[in-house]
């Protein structure tokens, strides 16, 4: 098995912290920001959004209005709040962060790993969260329309390979700047020296504490400029658990052998080495796939949201009072 990539790594070490999926590069790809009602997937730290089911498509989006169908109507009440995303460390849980002051009043941060994987996220300036108040409109908004999102992703060859790859968006954290970085070699003892440069407007990492397996970046915006570095997003992901468990029972043939198709299955293929990083909220999915009896997963869509994660510690063991399965007939 391969091991993780710094995106991945770095996605699962800050999982613990309950805030959503972390994203190693949370500048937009090729939009202003991450926004509630985006609809896309996790790739190479990015998130890419495909669409937005709250405003239709403009004329450069692959996408058109035709193919979407109806957007959701939520003009009826106010459904979303903002709160204040605290500036500071946010660390896994093998990793510690130790701040000082230097002469000039710079602040510096020496963040330490002893033998293990870790990750760590530094926000010099007070950010934003937002989230939905109704989630309960944007589940059933999902649940009507995950399948023909996933047909119509690969349709357009987006990088999906799994329904549950497809988030949509009620909540993420934007800030102006960040530092980030990965402690990827749990065979020794690792450190590195961050120095926040108020006055220049700028990171320095401490040559002599870089240690080669440390992966790091960061990105400087003024903080009277436009929160549009999303760190973290929240969201609902679904699994269609028919097709799940006949993976789960079948071991001859394979699933994607064309001599054992079903018209109405989802076809997947497994790419060898692929790294073991699954993102926590599809081990919730794997929970209520197992609880699920087999006798009641006919044509069952499976749904789970990041804050289901929040009564979590550690590995994940089973779902909070959110999670629970819906049926759903897929036509």
């Amino acid at each position: 098995m391969a091991p993780l990539g710094h995106p991945d790594l770095f996605s699962q070490e800050l999982s613990s912290l309950s805030f959503g999926y972390a994203l190693w590069e949370p500048s937009p790809s090729h939009y202003d920001h991450v926004s509630i009602g985006d609809v896309g997937y996790a790739h190479q730290g990015y998130f890419i959004r495909m669409f937005n089911v709250l405003r239709p498509p403009d004329n450069s989006s692959k996408y058109k209005i035709d193919e979407l169908g109806h957007m959701m109507e939520t003009d009826l009440f106010q459904n979303t709040r903002t709160a204040k995303f605290d500036k500071g460390n946010y660390c896994s849980r093998h990793v510690s962060a130790q701040e000082s002051r230097d002469d000039m009043s710079n602040t510096i941060v020496l963040y330490t790993s002893k033998k293990n994987l870790g990750a760590f996220l530094n926000i010099p300036y007070d950010g934003q969260r937002e989230d939905v108040i109704r989630t309960k409109v944007f589940e059933d908004y999902f649940r009507e329309h995950i399948s023909g999102w996933f047909a119509l992703a690969q349709k357009k060859r987006e990088d999906v390979r799994y329904m549950e790859d497809i988030i949509l968006v009620t909540g993420c954290t934007l800030v102006t700047s960040w530092a980030m970085g990965v402690f990827p070699d749990k065979s020794q003892d690792v450190g590195i020296s961050l120095k926040f440069e108020a006055e220049r407007g700028n990171f320095l990492w401490d040559p002599n504490t870089i240690n080669p397996g440390i992966l790091r970046h960061d990105r400087y915006q003024h903080p009277s400029e436009s929160q549009n570095q999303c760190v973290f997003i929240r969201g609902f992901r679904g699994r269609r658990l028919l097709f799940y468990t006949f993976l789960k029972a079948a071991a001859e043939p394979l699933p994607d052998d064309p001599d054992n198709r079903r018209e109405d299955e989802i076809q997947v293929t497994r790419v060898p080495n692929v790294p073991s990083y699954r993102d926590p909220l599809i081990g919730v999915l794997d929970y209520i796939a197992e609880k699920c009896p087999e006798e009641s997963c006919e044509d069952v869509i499976a749904i789970a949201h990041y804050d289901d994660l929040g009564q979590f510690v550690g590995d994940v063991v089973g779902p909070n009072h959110r999670t629970v399965f819906y049926t759903q007939v897929i036509y």
